[in-house]
């Protein structure tokens, strides 16, 4: 079967069976036609910004379900769930070069809201906290600010973000983690990364899986 043989379909197929996204029973499935094409284009999307795909996925679980209408009482908005005038005007002017309020009917477009959000994790990762040596840690980081803000999460740290700087350096990836998951003043954003983090490692595994299933036979 061509069709098996695609490799986006393939990562597709076997998360959404192992995380029970669609109904698997025997030799067949029920393809759901929306979630395969968000799907391929979140991991497209996170390859070309050099972001994890398991943690772009992780974020759109968690954030809308995968949902390309989804809308928050935060007013965020669509699949990555963005806020215009937050993230969405800091990626504005990385991807527009002007730091504008985006327009509802552009957040609300799923290809535009999944490069926005994609692209907002790497603007995270390589603006913000560029100077954190470990992944995990950065990872962590990332995904705190992701929904709480780079101001609040760098507070934890130090008074100002060069002490910070310091501080992500000689601390432990677990430390950082119960910090962010203990000391951080907005309960949703200490629930919110444990449970990233955990989609993440559902994610990490299935790819791992994915991964070993490509490799040819000994």
């Amino acid at each position: 079967m061509l069709l098996m043989q695609n490799k986006l379909f393939l990562r597709y197929l076997f998360f959404c069976i192992s995380l029970g996204l669609i109904p698997f029973a025997g030799s067949t499935f029920e393809r759901d036609t929306e979630l395969d094409g968000l799907v391929d284009r979140i991991i497209l999307v996170s390859e070309e910004w050099k972001v994890e795909p398991e943690l772009s996925l992780a974020i759109a679980h968690t954030e809308s379900n995968f949902k390309s209408d989804a809308v928050s009482h935060a007013d965020a908005y669509g699949v990555m769930q963005i806020v215009s005038k937050t993230a969405g005007r800091d990626i504005a002017r990385l991807l527009i070069g002007e730091q504008i309020d985006l327009p509802i009917e552009y957040l609300l477009d799923p290809e535009k809201n999944i490069t926005l959000g994609v692209a907002y994790l790497n603007f995270l990762k390589r603006h913000y906290f560029s100077y954190i040596k470990n992944d995990e840690t950065s990872r962590y980081m990332v995904i705190s600010a992701y929904n709480g803000g780079v101001g609040t999460v760098i507070k934890l740290f130090g008074l100002n973000s060069e002490e910070a700087k310091g501080r992500f350096n000689e601390l432990s990836p677990a430390s950082v983690f119960n910090t962010l998951t203990v000391d951080h003043p907005f309960e949703e954003t200490r629930n919110y990364l444990l449970k990233v983090n955990s989609k993440y490692d559902d994610y990490k595994k299935i790819f791992t899986r994915h991964n070993n299933m490509l490799q040819p036979a000994k």
